[in-house]
Parts: C-alpha cells; structure tokens; sequence
C-alpha cells in the first residue's frame, strides 16, 4: 500500500524561521548566536544542548515512556543526574508555573524549577497530556536577571509536536526544512561544509537532504549538470537503466530534476521490481552553497517536491 504524501500541506519555513532550531520533533525560537553544540538519541528517546560559545548553554532532554509513569520519577532521574556529572551538592527549588505563559501550559502537566551547586540553572519539565512525552530543558548560566530572561524567553518557546500539516521542522545552523511525520532520522552528519540527513520511513522508502558548502569551489570539480550522477553513486544507488536528468529553475536558481531505478538488495532483486529514486539539486548562488534533496521509494516524486519546497538557507 502507497503511502500518499499529495495531501500533506506543503507549509514552506520562511526565512524568519530560518532563524529556528527545530530536531526530533522539538523545535525553539533561538538567539542568533546559539548553536547546536551535541544531539544524540531518536524520536523516543534523546537530547540536544545548544549554546552561545561563551556563559549560556541550554539543554533538552525528551522522551516518550513505554509505560505510563509520571513527571514526577522523570524529575528524580534528572536530578540524579545533575548530582552525579556536577559531584556537588545541589539544591533544587520548584517555582510557580504563573512564570510562564497560559498558552505555553495548555495541555501540559508543568514543572518549572532552578537549581544552584557549582553551576546555576533555571528550566521547565513537562509531561504532555495528549501523548505522554515528557520534555526537560534547562539553561545553564549565571544567575543574573538579564540572563534568566533570555532563558526564560528561549524555554517558553519550545513546542514538541510536529505542526497543523504533519510535517516536522529541522533547522540547524541557517538551514532549514519540513518533512512528513512519517520519516524518521536515520543518520546526521554535520560537518563543516556539508550538512547531511538521511531519514527512513515505511514500505523501504529513504529521504535525504544535504547542504553543500563552498559551491563555487566544488562546482570547479564537477559542473552541476554532473551531480545527479555523482549523488547517486555516493548514495551507492545500484541502478538500472538510464538516469534521467532535466535542466530547471528551483527557487529561482539553477537547477537539475533527475530521475532513476534501483535494484532491490540481495534476493528480493529476483522476485521485486526496481524502486524509484527522484532527486533535485539546485545551486544558491547568493549563499555559495548546493542544496540536495533525494528520495527513494514508490513516493520518491511526491517526497522529493514536498520536502524541496521547504527548503530555506539563510546563510
């Protein structure tokens, strides 16, 4: 059974949100000079901690338990936590959830607290009532009124549900883009130059989306009109027959729309037909970088024009 994505509100990330991060789901109005710093875990179960290389780090850990238990056992975990990566003593005080505003409340069990021990820290914990993911975000910084503002104003912006159309926003350092609920990151590798993300979702289809720096340099190496070839031989597509490949206009730059088979792997070659891969790379100019997006899957074409048209690079 396909997988329609025709249906899904192809909602574009504009460049004001550009400015966002947004992982697994998670996503925060970030100061411009915060960076993802470490991530790891998945949809279930992980974290992510971004800072402003200087005083100020924040750090988000979710997940969404198997069994029912509540907020409360989660806070004991986090704080034995802290206790044991600072080896001091720690003193943690709740606050009033009145800090914060209604709306960022609104179907949430709350549990906003600080505390102080060789470090200082002010954050919220909550429990979301409608599936039970429980979020902890705290700011790590020094305890000075303009500081927890800043913090403060960050943490109320966090939500952790994937928007009205069903897409979920990723936006790491100026680069940003949606894609379906249905797709999960498999891999991510941020590296200087080049981000990369390879997503899996059901029935054997994969998404990946890549941001290539210093354009004008790789273009050097291999005009664009070259990339959807070599793309697919870095993805180690194994495929047959002729690749198809269309000069075009994305965005307002200039662009390449391919298109090609795969062989299934090892015995379901013999018994199942090739799988379709769509692609599209496009060059930014303005920014010197190349933009990849390629899918794989009977709902390589609708993913591929989905996702591609959310794709925003701010810088």
């Amino acid at each position: 059974m396909k997988t329609a994505l025709k249906s899904t509100p192809r909602k574009a990330v504009t460049r004001e949100q550009a400015g966002l991060f947004g992982w697994q789901g998670i996503a925060l109005e970030r100061p411009e000079d915060w960076e993802l710093t470490a991530f790891g875990g998945d949809v279930e179960q992980g974290h992510a901690y971004l800072d402003n290389g200087e005083q100020m780090c924040l750090r988000i850990r979710w997940e969404t338990p198997r069994y029912l238990y509540g907020l409360d056992a989660a806070m004991r975990r986090y704080r034995r936590a802290v206790r044991r990566e600072s080896n001091m003593k720690m003193v943690f005080e709740q606050q009033d959830p009145a800090v914060y505003p209604i709306e960022f409340g609104a179907n949430k069990e709350l549990r906003p607290f600080t505390w102080n021990g060789g470090e200082a820290a002010f954050g919220i914990a909550w429990r979301c009532k409608e599936c039970n993911r429980i979020v902890i975000a705290d700011v790590v910084a020094p305890v000075t009124a303009r500081q927890q503002r800043t913090g403060r104003r960050v943490l109320a912006t966090i939500t952790d549900h994937a928007d009205a159309g069903d897409t979920v926003l990723w936006a790491v350092y100026g680069f940003a883009f949606r894609t379906a609920t249905i797709y999960n990151l498999d891999k991510a590798l941020l590296e200087t130059g080049r981000l990369r993300f390879a997503f899996r979702g059901p029935a054997q289809t994969w998404l990946r989306v890549e941001r290539w720096g210093m354009a004008t340099h790789a273009l050097k190496k291999a005009p664009l009109d070259a990339w959807p070839e070599e793309l697919l031989r870095m993805l180690k597509v194994r495929r047959t027959g002729n690749l198809a490949s269309d000069k075009i206009t994305w965005q307002g730059h200039a662009a390449y729309r391919f298109s090609a088979h795969a062989a299934q792997k090892g015995i379901k070659q013999l018994v199942s037909p090739p799988t379709p891969v769509e692609g599209v790379v496009w060059h930014d100019e303005e920014r010197d970088k190349v933009l990849v997006v390629v899918a794989g899957g009977d709902t390589a074409s609708d993913t591929v024009d989905c996702v591609a048209e959310t794709v925003r690079c701010s810088r």
